[in-house]
């Protein structure tokens, strides 16, 4: 009778041992195990543990940036830089940061900029956005309020708007001629 007691708790033991293995093996980044391991991890954990993105909110269909040149009082125009990389940064390494309400704002409006051109984007993957949308006015304001904060002196402003699908890796951009900053 023991003996069967010790076979049953060292099967539960070992079966728990590989379930945890097997876990870890799947949440790690995979280049951190084998192709062929990785594999055959997956396909036990796939079909009853993976929870995927769907659990939490819908799968993302696109990345989004944004890019902003702007001109000084010369007529010169800066590089186009991403004014929002830092935010992203920080909110990404700490989840509780007050940035996390800046890269909200943008991504809720970059989100509702991609909706409201997304049927433009199968014509065409590159036209003007529309500067009359209330989408843009939000994004212009942070925009402006970025720069600002930063104590960058500009005269005028020119914004892209880079939407990149997950899975075809195609591009879409809106792009904001030069419009004046109105501080």
């Amino acid at each position: 009778m023991k003996i069967f007691k010790f076979s049953i708790l060292g099967a539960l033991l070992l079966f728990l041992l590989v379930h945890i293995t097997c876990t870890l093996i799947y949440v790690l980044p995979q280049n951190f195990t084998p192709p062929g391991i990785y594999n055959k991890v997956k396909s036990y954990m796939g079909p009853v543990f993976d929870q995927g993105w769907s659990l939490f909110a819908p799968v993302p269909k696109v990345n989004k940036n944004v890019y902003v040149s702007y001109s000084d009082s010369n007529g010169n125009w800066s590089d186009w830089n991403d004014p929002f990389s830092f935010y992203q940064y920080q909110a990404y390494t700490n989840r509780v940061s007050a940035c996390q309400r800046i890269v909200l704002a943008e991504s809720s409006t970059l989100h509702y900029l991609y909706a409201e051109s997304e049927i433009t984007f199968y014509k065409t993957k590159m036209f003007p956005g529309n500067i009359h949308s209330g989408y843009f006015s939000v994004l212009k304001h942070i925009v402006v309020q970025e720069l600002n904060n930063r104590k960058t002196a500009f005269e005028k402003i020119k914004m892209m708007v880079v939407f990149t699908n997950v899975k075809t890796k195609q591009k879409y951009c809106l792009y904001y001629h030069a419009f004046e900053s109105q501080k």
